[in-house]
């Protein structure tokens, strides 16, 4: 039905009015008031204009009155007041103006109040939302909302006095101004406090605490300062807890975590330090969590991996480091995860293609490396995901939703390779190729023999300065060394030296302990380097920077070594907890990730205890040969058992 609300004050016997959602226009009749048996007026949900006639004192029986979401302006007339058996007023989503009338607080039977999305204010000689202060005779009372009117005031104390019926209270963006009174501890039924959006300042009450029954608490988008009260851990019922976008400071309370009825933590736009407790991740019922753009450090735990149920986390803009736990693959109901602009390192996990469900990935701005794992591509609901600015390098993924991808998701990558709608260099073949022997040829397995070869070469190396040197003069004091390795022939010697151009080690001028002639840089031992001292304790330096290349791919005249960091000492600060960061990529991967990472350690650990500054103090080939074989049997040793 469409048009004007025609006269029907006939109706004598009229208890039940509902012309909701008709679409209806033009004024409401003040006659209709005149109806005295009419107990509920629906008139929602229409296109009414005008305001509320001041007709409405005559409807003494009138219960419910429904005018919410029409195109009604003007005041609320104060003669409301003489409808004194109202329970239910609803005036929601109009235009009405001016303040609101403190008689409202007359309708002694009122339930449930509802003004908001209008343009109503308070009475200006006041300060604060005085008619709160007449509410509080209306003994029934269950919901007030006041949400989206221009108030401009202050909470009164006596908000503490409304009804002890009070389940919920509405008041986002009304600019409120102030603190949050301590006495609204007092509405102990409350299940909802809805204060977002507002002007907000002090602190978040300790008071809160007493309102066991709070489910929802919305005090996001002020000026709170201070930290979050420990009191807060008592509301056993929260399930939504929206603090974002204050002032707010210091560490998150680790009794957050024993609420196990959170089901959505929004903590964002702070300024919370430390770290993230521990404790949340036990939350196992969380759909959301979001702490982004605040100062948290430490490392993501494997913990995280309990959050089964998660639909949403943000971490973004944080002080995060270590690397992106491989549990995180086990959350199927992650719909949007941001880690963006932390200081992560170390692999993209390949389980985030178990995250079925994914829509947004983002983790851009971060110390990325490895590659990107190919099973993203499995991810068919994925619309956005962004790595740009990382380390990542290799071929960009062409596969499921990569094809929707554009450049941005990868700009600040200057090894990525990949299709030309990414704008980036083709992948050489050649590059591909050597990059999957690499995975596939594990050092491990060559290094002891690698091993072995130094040992030999080493004697070898020693039985040809001391063939040299007889050859310019006849010392008896050289034969002994000669008479220990008499058995291995000339012929076998120049087979073992061929192509080795020995004057890069020993000057023409070569005596057993010296030579002027500078080995390669990078990998020559500190005592030859300065005093052109040889021996076998500096070959073992050699061996150790080699073992350093081989794990970490990272040569010691990289770009990122200067006379303040050498590779051995940015290995040696890394050890133990943080291997993962430095260890080629393409040695790790999910699978047997933990029994690589301690077979890495241990091998690293042998390299740094070869490139001691002292040469006695370095390890020696024959226990180096021996370490790496232990290191050799108790890889497979795990391997086996997995």
């Amino acid at each position: 039905m469409t048009g004007s609300i025609q006269e029907i004050v006939n109706l004598h016997n009229l208890n039940f009015l509902n012309l909701k959602n008709n679409g209806l226009s033009g004024p409401i009749p003040s006659t209709i008031f005149n109806i005295s048996k009419l107990e509920i007026i629906a008139l929602d949900r229409n296109r009414l204009s005008g305001p509320i006639p001041s007709t409405i004192g005559l409807a003494v029986n009138l219960k419910k009155l429904y005018l919410w979401e029409n195109e009604l302006n003007g005041i609320i007339p104060d003669s409301i007041s003489n409808a004194s058996q109202l329970t239910t007023l609803e005036l929601e989503l109009n235009s009405f103006s001016g303040p609101i009338p403190t008689t409202i607080g007359n309708l002694r039977n009122l339930q449930d109040l509802t003004l908001f999305s209008n343009q109503l204010t308070v009475e200006s000689s006041t300060q604060d939302l005085n008619f709160l202060s007449s509410l509080t005779n209306c003994k029934s009372l269950r919901r007030i909302s006041l949400s989206n009117n221009p108030l401009s005031s202050t909470l009164p104390v006596s908000i503490g006095n409304l009804s002890t019926t009070l389940t919920e209270f509405w008041a986002h963006d009304c600019k409120i101004k102030g603190s949050i009174p301590q006495e609204v501890g007092n509405l102990r039924n409350l299940t909802t406090l809805s204060l977002e959006d507002n002007e907000l300042t002090g602190s978040v009450p300790t008071a809160i605490g007493k309102m066991r029954m709070l489910q929802v608490l919305h005090l996001d988008g002020n000026k709170l300062q201070g930290s979050i009260p420990n009191e807060v851990c008592h509301l056993r019922n929260l399930g939504d807890l929206y603090l974002s976008g204050n002032n707010l400071s210091g560490p998150i309370p680790a009794c957050l975590g024993d609420i196990n009825s959170l089901r959505i933590l929004y903590l964002n736009s702070n300024n919370f330090t430390s770290r993230i407790p521990a404790s949340l991740w036990s939350l196992k019922d969380l759909l959301r969590l979001n702490l982004s753009t605040n100062s948290f450090s430490g490392h993501l735990p494997q913990d995280i991996g309990n959050l089964k149920v998660v639909s949403e986390i943000d971490l973004s803009g944080n002080e995060l480091s270590g690397e992106i736990p491989s549990s995180i693959g086990g959350l199927q109901s992650l719909i949007n995860f941001s880690i963006a602009q932390n200081q992560l390192q170390g692999p993209i996990p390949e389980s985030f293609g178990n995250l079925v469900n994914l829509e947004i990935l983002d983790l851009s701005s971060n110390n990325l490396s490895g590659s990107i794992p190919k099973s993203i591509e499995k991810l068919r609901y994925l619309k956005g995901m962004n790595v740009s600015f990382n380390r990542l390098k290799g071929e960009i993924p062409t596969g499921g939703s990569f094809a929707n991808l554009s450049v941005g998701s990868f700009l600040g990558n200057s090894e990525l390779c990949g299709a030309p709608q990414f704008q980036v260099p083709p992948c050489k073949a050649s590059s591909l190729k050597g990059s999957k022997r690499r995975s596939v040829l594990k050092p491990i397995y060559i290094l002891p023999a690698i091993a072995s070869t130094i040992l030999v070469l080493a004697l070898i190396f020693l039985l040809f300065r001391c063939q040299k040197r007889k050859s310019k003069r006849s010392d008896k004091e050289d034969m002994p060394a000669l008479s220990t390795w008499r058995r291995i022939s000339y012929q076998e010697l120049e087979h073992a030296t061929n192509g080795f151009d020995e004057s890069s080690l020993l000057g023409e001028e070569d005596s057993t302990t010296q030579t002027n002639t500078l080995a390669t840089i990078g990998y020559m031992a500190p005592e030859y380097g300065s005093e052109g001292i040889v021996s076998t304790r500096g070959d073992m330096y050699s061996f150790g920077i080699l073992m350093m290349e081989t794990f970490t791919r990272k040569k010691p005249t990289d770009n990122m070594f200067d006379e303040r960091l050498s590779l051995q000492y940015w290995i040696k600060d890394a050890l133990p907890h943080s291997v993962t960061e430095i260890a080629d990529t393409n040695l790790l991967g999910e699978e047997n990730l933990s029994a690589k990472k301690e077979c890495i350690l241990s091998i690293l650990q042998v390299a740094v205890d070869c490139t001691v500054e002292m040469p006695e103090n370095r390890l020696d080939i024959a226990n180096v040969l021996g370490a790496l074989k232990n290191i050799k049997t108790k890889f497979e040793k795990s391997l086996a058992r997995t």
